[in-house]
C-alpha cells in the first residue's frame, strides 16, 4: 500500500469518528442494574444472621445485565462455547457420558468442561481433550475463565461471589464484612464523562 492511500484511508477514520458514549452509558447503567442486584441478594442472605456467622456463596445468583463489564468479558468465552457444544464431535462425548442434550455447561479456569443437569454434574474433560480440535477450544475458554474469576457459562445465571471477585473486591468471610460491602456497593459513584470535560 503507498503512502498516499495509507494518507487518504488515516484521514477517512479520522473523518468518521465512532460515538462510543452511547455504549459507554449503557455498560455504566447495566453495571448499576447488576449492583443492584448484588445489594439485594447480600441484604437477604444475611437478614437475620448474627455478624459472626457466614454465609453459602453457592445459593447466591443474579441475572448478567447485557452490555455490563461482566457480561462483555463473558460473552467471547460463551459464544466460543456454545460453538463448542455445537460441534458433532461433542455430541459424541455427550453421548459417551449419557448426558442430556439440555444440560448446563460450563468452563472451569483449570481447564474443566461440566455437564449440569437435574442437580447432577458431570465433569467430560478427558474425553472431550482426547479431540484436538475441541481440545483447542477448551483451553482457549479455560483462559478467558480464568480473566473473569473462574467460570465461563452461556446461560444468564451469575454467581454472587465470581461477581464480587470479578469487580476485585475481596470476598466477605462473615456478615459484619456483608455489610461493610454492602455500603460500599451503595456509594453512587459517577465516573468521569467519556473523553469530557473534568471540571
Amino acid at each position: 500500500m503507498d503512502q498516499q492511500h495509507t494518507a487518504a484511508n488515516y484521514n477517512l477514520q479520522l473523518s468518521n469518528p465512532q460515538d462510543i458514549t452511547p455504549r459507554l452509558k449503557q455498560g455504566i447503567e447495566s453495571d448499576k442494574i447488576e449492583r443492584g442486584e448484588i445489594i439485594a441478594q447480600l441484604k437477604k442472605a444475611i437478614s437475620g444472621k448474627e455478624n459472626n456467622e457466614q454465609i453459602d456463596w453457592e445459593e447466591l445468583f443474579i441475572t448478567v445485565t447485557e452490555g455490563s463489564s461482566f457480561e462483555q468479558a463473558l460473552r467471547p468465552g460463551a459464544v466460543m462455547l456454545q460453538s463448542m457444544i455445537d460441534k458433532p464431535a461433542f455430541k459424541e462425548v455427550l453421548a459417551y457420558y449419557s448426558v442430556h442434550p439440555d444440560a448446563s455447561f460450563y468452563v472451569v479456569d483449570a481447564g474443566h468442561i461440566i455437564a449440569s443437569h437435574n442437580g447432577r454434574e458431570i465433569r467430560l474433560t478427558a474425553k472431550t481433550k482426547l479431540d484436538p480440535d475441541l481440545n483447542d477450544d477448551l483451553v482457549a475458554i479455560a483462559d478467558i475463565a480464568a480473566t473473569i474469576d473462574r467460570v465461563v457459562f452461556f446461560d444468564n445465571r451469575l454467581g454472587v461471589a465470581q461477581w464480587i471477585t470479578f469487580h476485585e473486591y475481596e470476598l466477605p468471610e462473615d456478615v459484619k464484612r456483608i455489610k461493610n460491602l454492602i455500603k460500599h456497593l451503595e456509594f453512587d459513584y459517577h465516573p468521569s464523562p467519556a473523553l469530557g470535560n473534568y471540571w
